[in-house]
């Protein structure tokens, strides 16, 4: 489940948005006034602690039994496919957790009425609520069973407050573990699954090392949906995504290039339902980057592009579909917003 991330505390910041990269001699772009990012965020700062490094990012084997096991995965509650339930496209980052308090991309999740797991809301409750919602938070379950490339909305509510863990089980019986930051206690949380590939996934999260929530089961179809007949001209229904937070570790990682200027560890990915039309992306980047020009082929990592840099410029994408179709996108490459962001939630920021 990579598509999934974080919520912290309010700090003000400024940040550069210039072009360039690590072997860049020459810099060109407007310029921003910005306040450099030291040690103080390796910790986390700002008063909360974080987790280290020794929170596993990647497991294997089977899930362990007894206490607080996975156990078998359940039956599905619903099994649909319609668009209110579990929409191929989202308009909000799939590697984000959203406080709902603070957002308006989508609707409040409401509560499920007359269930007793709203007694882990209130102050002193000792639970997690997690739940499987629909698209417009109106109907709960727990184990459902979608069809492939689409996303499954989730809505937590910790009864603590601290670092919350996310563990993923895979269909292989890996278990993949995620640290989103701090998080407040009764507060409520959004978050996206994205089904990428078929069979039964399984989620949990706690806070620190506090109980676990409820398990949530995902069992996607093992079958790839019938495309659409695509007419010329027609866009594939893909979202270019900048990720300045690493989603596996929730660090932002940065260095000093040989003229002394923080750069950071940005990638560019590509998504969306669309994504299995994909056969190539093409990345023209700034002049001074060396190469300026990379081609990625790899569907399974999102024809990921990973860079070393310190600024914003414009970056024209060359998407070729996998019937030959070249499609141009205009995009233009920037993270200031990500890390101030970051910084505001209290995101670990680590010199490498």
């Amino acid at each position: 489940m990579r598509n999934l991330t974080v919520i912290k505390l309010l700090v003000l910041i400024c940040i550069t948005c210039l072009s360039g990269a690590s072997s860049s001699v020459a810099q060109i772009g407007v310029s921003e006034e910005y306040e450099e990012w030291g040690s103080d965020w390796e910790t986390g700062g700002s008063g909360w602690e974080t987790a280290g490094s020794g929170w596993e990012t990647v497991g294997s084997g089977t899930a362990e039994s007894g206490s607080g096991g996975w156990g078998e995965a359940p039956t599905a509650e619903i099994s649909e496919t319609g668009e209110a339930y579990f929409p191929s496209s989202i308009g909000e980052s799939s590697d984000a957790l959203i406080d709902e308090s603070a957002s308006s991309q989508y609707s409040r999740a409401s509560s499920p009425v007359g269930s007793r797991d709203l007694l882990a809301a209130i102050p002193g409750g000792s639970r997690n609520l997690f739940w499987i919602v629909s698209s417009d938070g109106s109907r709960y379950w727990r184990s459902v069973s979608m069809p492939l490339y689409r996303y499954a909305r989730l809505l937590l509510i910790p009864s603590a407050s601290g670092p919350l863990i996310l563990e993923e089980r895979y269909p292989t019986g890996q278990i993949r573990t995620y640290n989103f930051g701090n998080v407040w206690a009764n507060n409520q949380y959004r978050l996206w699954f994205y089904a990428d590939s078929s069979g039964t996934y399984q989620a949990r999260y706690r806070i620190g090392n506090g109980p676990y929530s409820d398990i949530l089961t995902f069992h996607v179809g093992g079958t790839t949906p019938v495309p659409l007949p695509v007419q010329p001209g027609v866009r594939p229904n893909i979202q270019i995504i900048t990720q300045a937070v690493d989603p596996a570790t929730n660090r932002v990682y940065y260095s000093y290039n040989q003229q002394g200027l923080q750069i950071f560890k940005i990638k560019v990915l590509v998504t969306g339902p669309d994504l299995y039309r994909i056969r190539s992306v093409h990345y023209k980047l700034h002049p001074t980057f060396s190469p300026s020009e990379q081609t990625m082929t790899n569907p399974r990592n999102n024809f990921e592009l990973e860079l070393w840099t310190w600024g914003a410029f414009n970056m024209p994408i060359t998407v070729t579909t996998t019937d030959g179709r070249a499609y141009r996108y205009d995009y233009y490459f920037t993270f200031g917003d990500q890390l101030r962001d970051a910084q505001r939630r209290g995101v670990p920021f680590v010199r490498v």
